[in-house]
Parts: C-alpha cells; sequence; structure tokens
C-alpha cells in the first residue's frame, strides 16, 4: 500500500417503489456513466488514493584527524554528511542541523530532493584539549525537508519529514551506538586515539662521595599517559 498507494471501490444499491433494483459503482470504468467518479486511466471498479509518505535519512562520516599528533586548536576532522529523500514525494528546504559543528538549519544544495535522490555536504570541525582528553568526540545530526507536489508546492497538513544519524534504533542502519545499560547513546561516536608515553629518569651512587669503583644505578619510569 505504501509503495502503490489504495485501490478501492464502492457500490450502491436500492430498489424503486415498483420493486425495481438499482446499482451504481463509484468508478464503473463507464464513459457514459453520468455518476463515474473515476479518472481517464484509472481500472474499472476502483478508485486509487495515493499514499503521501514522507522520508529522509542522513548518514554521518568522519575523516581521519590531521595534523598527527593531534593538537588541541589545530588538528581537524572533515565530516561528511549523505541526506537522502527516502520517501515517495518530493522535498524542498532540506537543512541540516548538528550543534556540535555550529551547523543550525543549514540548507543543503541544491536545496530539494526529488524521490530517491542525495546530496553531500562537508564540515570541519577543530579538536579541542577537552575532546582529546575525553579521547572521543559525541555528536549527532538531524536533517528535515518540506514535502512538496509536482509543482513544488508545500503540501499542506503533512508534518515534515526528520531524519537523524543516529536514532538509537538497533533495526536502523544508521542507529547510533548502545549505552552500557543497553539503552540508545543518541549520538555519533568518533574516537580519538591519542598514544602518548612519559620516562623519568633518576640515578643514585653507592658512594658519596664517589670513588673509583662507586656503582651507578639509574631508575626509569615508563608511564602511558595517552587514551588508548
Amino acid at each position: 500500500d505504501f509503495a502503490t498507494g489504495v485501490n478501492n471501490s464502492a457500490t450502491a444499491e436500492g430498489t424503486s417503489p415498483s420493486g425495481t433494483k438499482i446499482t451504481d459503482k463509484s468508478d464503473s470504468g463507464n464513459p457514459n456513466d453520468p455518476n463515474e467518479t473515476g479518472t481517464a486511466g484509472d481500472a474499472a471498479g476502483s478508485d486509487p488514493t495515493g499514499l503521501i509518505m514522507p522520508a529522509i535519512s542522513v548518514v554521518k562520516s568522519s575523516g581521519t584527524p590531521s595534523p598527527l599528533p593531534l593538537v588541541a586548536g589545530t588538528s581537524k576532522i572533515v565530516y561528511t554528511f549523505v541526506l537522502k529523500n527516502t520517501g515517495n514525494v518530493d522535498l524542498t528546504t532540506v537543512t541540516l542541523t548538528d550543534t556540535k559543528l555550529n551547523l543550525n538549519n543549514v540548507t543543503i544544495a541544491p536545496g530539494s530532493l526529488a524521490v530517491g535522490a542525495s546530496a553531500t555536504y562537508t564540515a570541519e570541525y577543530t579538536i579541542s584539549a577537552q575532546n582529546i582528553t575525553d579521547g572521543v568526540i559525541s555528536n549527532d545530526a538531524t536533517a528535515t525537508g518540506k514535502p512538496t507536489d509536482k509543482n513544488g508546492t508545500v503540501i499542506p497538513n503533512v508534518t515534515d519529514p526528520v531524519g537523524k544519524s543516529s536514532s538509537g534504533n538497533p533495526g536502523d542502519p544508521n542507529a547510533g551506538p548502545i549505552n552500557s545499560d543497553g539503552s540508545p547513546s543518541g549520538s555519533t561516536n568518533t574516537n580519538l586515539e591519542t598514544p602518548k608515553l612519559s620516562v623519568v629518569k633518576t640515578s643514585s651512587i653507592s658512594d658519596n662521595p664517589a670513588k673509583v669503583g662507586s656503582v651507578v644505578t639509574y631508575t626509569y619510569l615508563v608511564k602511558n599517559i595517552g587514551n588508548v
């Protein structure tokens, strides 16, 4: 039904005072029927009703941070967003919102999407010191559009479709990660791997003051100060 619409017809019957039975179909396919309600090309006995099913999806991916190793305020990540009209009507005023990237209802060129069409948008994010400390960047993107008819006119009383890059729905191929308690996190996580080591060397001598034959002992403390 979603793909083809709903096809049905109605039949009315009545009996005249003289006992004559009469019937009429809502779509008889008879061009001589004065009560014909169908349109040219409709199958006889069928009144097709189209179903308006607007839908939009957005898939977000992140590139490799650059430059490496990470430097707060300098290293950047490029995010790529692919928006697609997955419904059965055209969409206009297609916009994208991602608060982490300071994107607020940004119009995505060309501004409209025909049924099945896609558009790509890229945005850059500068990595902060807190991001490096956390080892992850969590954010989410939302896409919207306005359903329109073949003339590009917004269809009234039809809810604008909304797509999220992380729905939290395990059945959604674009869904985001799940929290440890099994609940949806509602965000897309980009891991920042920052391997880093520190080494501290200390020394001690067996004799004080030192003399020929004194032994010097060195101690090394190696510590993982990265996030992997």
